[in-house]
């Protein structure tokens, strides 16, 4: 059963956006980028260990695992404006609670992705952060 549009199809519109809208997230933190690069670092650090619990909770099929790890990301990454990974939270949750366990690995592909990207970016000098305007 195929309720959802496949991965690759969102994907392409979405390759140059970058994994977290800065502007939006700095406007929340009202403008102190010093807290932005704080809860970036620590959301990208999270995210490393939230696919390890993710992909062994998968090889357990432990639908209850992977709905909750995932519904914790889905809420830190709407807080932080990390709009792709929410939305593969979103759907790794969903997809756990129907039983669709073969679609979920290509939703960690894209926290992965997104998570090497966030690293990439704070490598960049302090205060630079990447956003959809500047590309």
């Amino acid at each position: 059963m195929n309720r959802r549009p496949d991965l690759n199809s969102r994907q392409s519109s979405r390759r140059l956006d970058p994994p977290i809208d800065f502007q939006r997230l700095l406007h929340r933190c009202r403008g102190n980028e010093r807290l932005v690069r704080q809860l970036v670092a620590t959301f990208q650090q999270k995210i490393d260990e939230d696919v390890a619990l993710l992909e062994g909770a998968l090889d357990r099929k432990d639908a209850s695992e992977i709905a909750a790890v995932a519904h914790r990301v889905k809420g830190t990454a709407a807080n932080i404006a990390a709009d792709g990974i929410r939305e593969a939270a979103e759907e790794i949750e969903q997809s756990a609670w129907l039983g669709e366990f073969a679609q979920i690995p290509q939703w960690l592909l894209r926290f992965k992705v997104d998570g090497s990207r966030l690293a990439q970016i704070l490598n960049l000098e302090e205060g630079r952060f990447e956003t959809k305007e500047s590309q």
